[in-house]
């Protein structure tokens, strides 16, 4: 049961070799999470770029269905059509 010095020795260089590559392997680890954090925030502020466009094209798509919903806009396609200023598209568009 008595361990030599050398024993000992063998036992305490394993040990520090594990927890050296242990260590090694936390820090590279470590970086690929930092390269993945800054590549999924990038990823986050493209999207949020992209949400503002949409939300802005929807604003702008809400404006013109209240347009074309409007009184002025169904008084001018009939107007328009009366006068025959309207393609045949519109007029089928429309069930004018």
């Amino acid at each position: 049961m008595d361990t030599t010095f050398c024993e000992k020795d063998k036992k305490l260089r394993h040990v520090i070799k594990v927890l050296s590559v242990t260590a090694v392997t936390l820090c590279v680890l470590m970086v690929l999470l930092l390269f993945v954090d800054v590549s999924v925030q990038s990823q986050l502020k493209q999207l949020e770029a992209t949400l503002n466009v949409l939300q802005d094209q929807k604003e702008v798509l809400q404006n013109e269905v209240r347009f074309v919903g409007s009184d002025y806009y169904n008084e001018k396609i009939i107007v328009d059509i009366l006068k025959r200023n309207v393609d045949g598209a519109t007029v089928i568009r429309f069930n004018r």
